[in-house]
């Protein structure tokens, strides 16, 4: 009974989510473009003060990609290449934590940098939106 569930939760979740959540992003985004097109903008602050913009955009972009490029490597990658570069699976685990932690943390510092920016420098928060 258990082992059902655990195969039915596994199909569910690792085969039939992602599938469903690329179509609800990639329909909800070409609905949102088709009922209301200028609603798409970024309503920058980059003029008002581009320093710690950049830093913090660049901190967050930079971790975010070395991540998700570090989830792709890692999840179809086979462990035959793997076998071919002299990575076992505990050489490979070290590596992803110690990688995937290091940008994860890259990413959050450039979160707070936008966050604090956002919330703490005057004439970018006159300028900015709730939203």
């Amino acid at each position: 009974m258990m082992n059902d569930l655990y195969l039915t939760l596994n199909f569910v979740i690792f085969q039939v989510m992602p599938y469903a959540i690329l179509a609800i992003l990639l329909l909800g985004s070409f609905a949102r473009y088709l009922i209301s097109p200028f609603s798409w903008k970024s309503q920058s602050s980059e003029l008002i003060d581009k320093k710690d913009l950049m830093w913090g955009a660049n901190l967050f972009h930079i971790g975010v990609i070395i991540v998700f490029f570090g989830h792709v490597f890692g999840l179809f990658t086979p462990s035959a290449i793997l076998d071919m570069m002299g990575m076992t699976p505990a050489v490979h685990q070290l590596v992803e934590v110690f990688v995937g932690g290091t940008f994860a943390v890259v990413a959050v510092l450039g979160i707070f940098i936008l966050f604090f920016r956002r919330c703490f420098n005057d004439r970018v928060r006159t300028a900015s939106r709730p939203s």
